[in-house]
C-alpha cells in the first residue's frame, strides 16, 4: 500500500509559515487522513479517535448469538441486512442509509481471549488475500471489560479500505463490531464509524 507522502509534505509546508505563529491546527491530506500541525512547523498523523457517544433517539439493541452481547445502533441512520440463504447465523451486515459506511458483526460461542481474537481477525484478512497495516490500537474498557480495538488498512480488489473493529472474548463467545469504508473517505466519517462500533456492549 502506498502512502502519498511526497503530495503530503508538499502541502504541509505550505502551513509553516502560518503555523509557526498559532497553536496546533487540525488538517486533512488530499487521501482523507487527519494530520496535527504544530506551531513550530512539524506535523504529526492524528490517530485520536472521536469520543464514544450514546445511542440517538430511534437507536436499538442487536442482540447476536451470544447473548451477553448486543450493539446498540441508530436505525435511523443504518439499515441491518437480512441474512442471506445458507448464510451463517453468527454474521449480521449493516449499511448506513446515506454515507458510505458499512459493518459487520460477527459474534459465536467459541471461547477465546481478546488476543487470540486479535490474531484471527488478521489471520482472516490474510486469508482473502490481503496484507493489513495496523494505524491504530487500542484497550477500551467496555462496561468494566476490556476490549481490544484494532484499525487498520488492507487493499481489497485493488482498493485500499480502512477497517476499523471492537473485539472481545471470553468463556462465554466472542464478538467483532466492524466498520469500514474506503481509505480516502474514512476520516470524513469517522465519528459515525466510531459511533457503531462503540455501541458494543457486553453484560
Amino acid at each position: 500500500m502506498r502512502f502519498a507522502l511526497p503530495l503530503l509534505c508538499a502541502s504541509l509546508l505550505g502551513f509553516s509559515a502560518v503555523v509557526a505563529a498559532a497553536d496546533t491546527l487540525h488538517g486533512i491530506t488530499e487521501d482523507g487522513r487527519k494530520v496535527l500541525l504544530a506551531p513550530n512547523g512539524t506535523w504529526t498523523f492524528d490517530n485520536s479517535t472521536a469520543s464514544a457517544a450514546s445511542v440517538a433517539p430511534g437507536g436499538s439493541p442487536y442482540i447476536p448469538m451470544v447473548k451477553k452481547f448486543s450493539v446498540n445502533y441508530d436505525v435511523n441512520s443504518w439499515n441491518q441486512s437480512p441474512p442471506k440463504d445458507g448464510e451463517s447465523a453468527t454474521k449480521r451486515m449493516f449499511m448506513h442509509k446515506t454515507l458510505p459506511l458499512y459493518a459487520v458483526v460477527i459474534s459465536d460461542q467459541i471461547p477465546a481471549n481478546n488476543a487470540s481474537m486479535r490474531e484471527v481477525i488478521l489471520h482472516n484478512v490474510q486469508s482473502a488475500g490481503a496484507t493489513p497495516t495496523i494505524i491504530l490500537e487500542k484497550k477500551p474498557v467496555i462496561n468494566g471489560k476490556e476490549a481490544g480495538m484494532i484499525r487498520f488498512v488492507a487493499s481489497l480488489k485493488g482498493l485500499d479500505f480502512v477497517f476499523n473493529t471492537n473485539y472481545y472474548g471470553d468463556d462465554s463467545g466472542n464478538i467483532q463490531v466492524t466498520c469500514y469504508t474506503g481509505q480516502s473517505l474514512f476520516y470524513k466519517y469517522e465519528a459515525e464509524c466510531q459511533k457503531f462500533i462503540d455501541g458494543l456492549t457486553i453484560k
